[in-house]
């Protein structure tokens, strides 16, 4: 849908200056137009005349506004899209902010522009507020009524109305969308101020809708809420402004439906209450009553608009389609303001169809649906590793998804199971066991997670392709495991956990002779394709790598002798002089480093750089010390130094020599994830699924 905004600027010598703006959606560049509205003081009185007449205060401000340039703007704006515009009104000036823009009307007809189909049109408001609002999908939707009708309302002049039927009615209207109550007689609570704070407080709603009576009274709009007795206790609309700026999580749309919340006269200098929620509060869309409007009127709308809101998340679409089939008098009183622009209030969660997915490797299409859910409901991520965003590429989206956790691909069954899954019936992932017949369709490379009483593995690598990635990856190991990489490597891990310059890190690791651990560690002979074949077929499974380290923290090494080590270095000339006492004295901020690494790894938070990766600094600069104290030990028993205690270094230079082996898996597992974020090697974790009868 192409858009269409209208400014209108603050005054300037005697007239308004206006801008156009059409942006259509096969055009990346906008068209502007400008021209000026004129008012003369005779013809705001005039119009102060006609706001008993909708219609002809309606042609009276359109007739001002489209003229010149402005009327040939919107003429071609319309028609040059076939599905409709979306209007949106930017008024600068507060002079001008008073006057009944819902009732606008527009050429050729000269009709209301709320009640044509073809033009989208709200009220766009600018706010200071940073408040942020998360995107929603419409799997998100959840909503919250508060309906109030007290006892007492009589001394004000209002009459009540049926709670049980409005809030029935609006449950109707709002569907499958969960919803709860505030209201008298069966909600969760009376609808009262506080009450209303707590709920909001509790749980994120995305829609709140209140239903109710309002009045304005000497330039203050009022709600007419309860008291915890349900009498009647008026609310005042700044109280309600003020309260509502405490809370974390705003609704992204509310539906005041309750008389004279959007009114803004000139007494009214912060604006009426719907105004002000859009500007000092933040809130993306408000739909409210510009004047009074009956009971019926409002639950023909409420009925009318959230099927529809439902069908699509455009707000202002919804309530034009609303509003236009509504033949009541005091159809004109609702009007939106808001400040999504030309966004939709949510995006639509499309049918996912998974027929055919017990037989086929799972999509990137598919398992974004996974992410984003997980994501946006519970503040998880759950994208593969080497992902340097939380979506996939445009043209991956029937590809299989690889690089997935052995806990992801879990989740993701259970997630199936949960959405999709019909009665007497699961899925869950292959054992090691089972075979799958080859599906048609491309040939599919990457293997895919099996589970055998917990223990994870992949299956179904093609053996040319395992070849040509252990090939590859030992290439790139070897290639990382020179001396000189080595050392750069630790000096970067100093770097980072220890807060010093690069010089200093250096220094430091001079002092404590990391240059001949390298070489110490140089002297090992790895077998590096045996090393990757066992990372493909054990996966890089981060989660399960990352629940041993702490084990691995210096902290937490508790059967160092330091003196000892210090004293085993004294009798062997080709291990170097290692000042454990030094390394160790800042042993604290090292593991505080890698703890806050692990987190990050393991919630795979986007950095602003992802290939920037601290872990493998850190993971390195831990094998190497682990290295040499098992290497100490080991000399220890071979050149019987404390003969007495022979079977104790014998044990802890095993211990150490173990701690060391899952140090240098995780080391080189994030070696493979950054090769993989700078596309140098492929990942091969995928995810096929079994659908079982209970």
């Amino acid at each position: 849908m192409n858009i269409f905004e209208i400014t209108i600027q603050k005054r300037k010598e005697g007239s308004w200056p206006i801008e156009t703006k059409l942006t259509r959606s096969y055009d990346s560049l906008p068209v502007h137009h400008k021209g000026e509205l004129k008012l003369s003081k005779q013809d705001f009185n005039e119009l102060t005349s006609l706001k008993i007449q909708s219609q002809q205060y309606g042609q009276f401000l359109g007739r001002a506004l489209f003229q010149g340039e402005i009327y040939q703007a919107y003429l071609q704006a319309l028609d040059s899209s076939w599905d409709g515009i979306r209007v949106l009104l930017i008024v600068e000036d507060k002079e001008l902010e008073v006057l009944y823009w819902h009732w606008l009307c527009a050429p050729q007809e000269w009709n209301f522009i709320s009640l044509n189909q073809r033009c989208c049109f709200s009220i766009s408001l600018k706010t200071p507020t940073e408040r942020v609002f998360p995107p929603i999908n419409q799997n998100d939707l959840k909503a919250l009524i508060l309906a109030a009708s007290p006892q007492g309302l009589e001394e004000y002049s209002l009459a009540s109305f049926n709670v049980q039927e409005t809030v029935d009615s609006l449950k109707i209207a709002l569907g499958q969308i969960p919803t709860d109550v505030l209201a008298v007689d069966g909600g969760l609570g009376m609808p009262t101020l506080d009450e209303l704070c707590d709920r909001l407080t509790q749980t994120s709603y995305s829609l709140l809708h209140i239903v109710g009576h309002g009045q304005v009274q000497r330039g203050e709009t009022f709600l007419y809420w309860a008291t915890k007795e349900n009498l009647v206790w008026p609310v005042e609309g700044s109280k309600l402004i003020e309260r509502l700026q405490n809370i974390q999580n705003l609704p992204h749309f509310i539906f005041l439906s309750a008389c004279e919340t959007a009114k803004s006269e000139a007494g009214m200098a912060l604006g009426g209450l719907a105004q002000r929620m859009v500007r000092e509060l933040g809130i993306p869309a408000v739909l409210a009553m510009t004047e009074n409007v009956t009971i019926e009127t409002a639950a023909l709308l409420s009925k009318a608009f959230y099927p529809r809101l439902r069908k699509h998340g455009e707000v202002d679409k919804a309530l034009v389609e609303a509003t236009s089939t509504l033949s009541r008098d005091d159809i004109l009183v609702p009007a939106l303001f808001s400040r999504l622009g030309s966004r939709s209030l949510f995006t639509l969660e499309p049918e996912l169809d998974i027929s055919q997915i017990e037989i086929a490797y799972i999509t990137y299409e598919i398992y974004q649906h996974f992410i984003n859910e997980k994501k946006e409901r519970e503040g998880k991520n759950r994208q593969p590793d080497h992902w340097n965003s939380y979506k996939f590429a445009k043209d991956d989206a029937t590809k299989p998804i690889a690089g997935v956790r052995a806990s992801d691909a879990k989740e993701f069954c259970n997630w199936l199971n949960k959405r999709y899954s019909r009665s007497g019936e699961r899925y869950r992932l292959p054992s090691q066991v089972e075979e799958f017949e080859n599906y048609l369709g491309e040939e599919v490379s990457i293997g895919y997670w099996c589970n055998t009483k917990e223990k994870y593995k992949i299956l179904g690598i093609q053996t040319t392709e395992k070849e040509a990635w252990k090939s590859k990856a030992s290439e790139i190991l070897k290639e990382t495991h020179n001396q000189d990489k080595l050392y750069q490597d630790i000096i970067l891990a100093l770097v980072f956990a220890l807060e010093k310059t690069p010089y200093e890190a250096k220094e430091f690791a001079d002092d404590i002779n990391l240059n001949g651990i390298v070489q110490n560690i140089l002297r090992r002979h790895i077998d590096w394709n045996c090393i990757v074949d066992k990372q493909i077929e054990d996966g890089i499974n981060v989660d399960v790598m990352l629940s041993d380290a702490p084990k691995l923290y210096l902290t937490n090494l508790k059967t160092i002798a330091k003196d000892h080590h210090i004293d085993l270095n004294r009798h062997f000339s080709n291990i170097p002089d290692f000042n454990l006492q030094l390394l160790f004295n800042d042993a604290p901020k090292i593991d505080a480093a890698i703890k806050q690494e692990c987190k990050r790894e393991l919630n795979r938070e986007l950095r602003y750089n992802p290939i920037s990766s601290y872990s493998r600094y850190y993971w390195l600069l831990i094998y190497a010390i682990l290295h040499l104290l098992s290497t100490v030990y080991k000399k220890a028993v071979d050149y019987s130094i404390w003969p007495s205690m022979k079977k104790n270094r014998h044990k802890l230079s095993c211990n150490y020599a173990t701690l060391r082996e899952k140090a240098f898996n995780i080391y080189i597992a994030f070696i493979l994830i950054n090769e993989r974020r700078r596309g140098n090697i492929s990942a091969w974790e995928g995810i096929r699924v079994v659908k079982e009868k209970l």
